[in-house]
């Protein structure tokens, strides 16, 4: 009996670990309970399937501006889906009080995307984080997406993980 418990606790939590994101949190996100929020996406650090970057992707695929900007809208629209009782107001607010800052490290050819998220201020001080997104992007039933499909799934459930992470704070 004792072996079957153990057998049964082991499980629970090797199933829950695989459940568990990697991502840590620093901070208090409750702040932005009710508030308009900035959401901006830093490209500076990107690394395009370990062969370009955000100025010579560009080269590769012309259109990366409007690849950019519709991955910005979807994961804006995931971040509000998951949080409706947060009273949020997310988008393009440069004056707002804060902004959720998405630092893009990442994004291998199927999509998979490696980000942080950071919380600051209005007047850029840091006030929490969350770090080690490793979100899945496309695939597609065969296997194969274009790149901008991949992409904008991948950061899609970036946003979608976020808006998760911050339900315990509303």
């Amino acid at each position: 009996m004792k072996k079957i418990i153990l057998s049964l606790v082991m499980a629970i939590a090797v199933v829950g670990s695989a459940l568990a994101g990697g991502e840590k949190i620093t901070g208090d996100f409750s702040v932005l309970k009710g508030q308009q929020v900035n959401v901006v996406y830093d490209y500076s650090q990107i690394d395009i399937a370990g062969k370009w970057n955000d100025a010579t992707y560009p080269e590769k695929n012309p259109e990366w501006e409007s690849i950019k900007v519709e991955a910005y809208d979807n994961s804006v629209q995931n971040i509000l889906m998951e949080i409706p009782k947060s009273g949020m107001t997310v988008g393009k607010f440069p004056d707002a009080p804060y902004t959720l800052r998405f630092v893009i490290h990442r994004v291998k050819s199927e999509g998979r995307t490696f980000a942080d998220v950071i919380l600051t201020d209005k007047d850029g001080k840091e006030l929490g984080s969350i770090t080690g997104f490793d979100e899945k992007g496309g695939g597609g039933m065969n296997g194969y997406m274009p790149f901008s499909v991949n992409y904008k799934r991948g950061i899609g459930k970036v946003a979608h993980r976020l808006s998760s992470l911050l339900k315990k704070f509303f």
